[in-house]
């Protein structure tokens, strides 16, 4: 739930004020003075349905604002975790490539152990508090490790792959938190 959250904030929000703006203006305009038009708001709704209604949103309404509050208040924890599963992947992968992991046969490339050294390097340095520039350097890293993925060393192995993806999943989780 709190991915969903977090992806679809925005349009949340807006659902939750058209919702109370509808509300209102229904509570509004059925007290108005003219008679024939307060005879057609009131046909146009069920009380008994808006009462429910009104009472359904209180409730997503209060959800809604514990999940955002509780995200809050942990995304620093939040953040540094996801920061820190991020490293470890790309460091198994590393230590793979280095010759010092056994997940499939396969020959060491130091090659490919140094550009994922980097990578770990330029994770661990990743700074909560610099949210804008970290933000654009986690899109970096995102799009460098699409782009190591078309290598055929790469491809072939299923666990580097998930390592990948775990990784990638981290980061991008890393930008919306902040």
């Amino acid at each position: 739930m709190e991915d969903y959250v977090l992806e679809n904030v925005k349009a949340l929000l807006e659902i939750l004020r058209d919702s109370n703006v509808t509300i209102r203006w229904l509570l509004l305009h059925s007290n108005c003075r003219s008679p024939s038009y307060r005879e057609i708001i009131l046909k146009s709704y069920s009380k008994d349905a808006l009462t429910s209604f009104l009472f359904q949103l209180a409730k997503f309404e209060g959800m809604f604002e514990n999940l955002i509050r509780s995200l809050v208040s942990q995304k620093a924890q939040i953040w540094e975790e996801d920061r820190d599963m991020s490293w470890d992947f790309i460091n198994e992968i590393a230590e793979y490539f280095a010759g010092n992991r056994q997940w499939e046969k396969g020959a060491p490339d130091e090659s490919y152990a140094g550009w994922f050294r980097s990578i770990t390097e330029q994770i661990s340095k990743l700074d909560f508090k610099k949210s804008n520039r970290t933000g654009v350097k986690i899109q970096n890293l995102v799009q460098a490790l699409e782009d190591i993925q078309v290598y055929d060393v790469i491809e072939r192995s299923v666990q580097i792959k998930h390592n990948i993806q775990e990784t990638q999943k981290r980061l991008l989780h890393m930008v919306r938190i902040v």
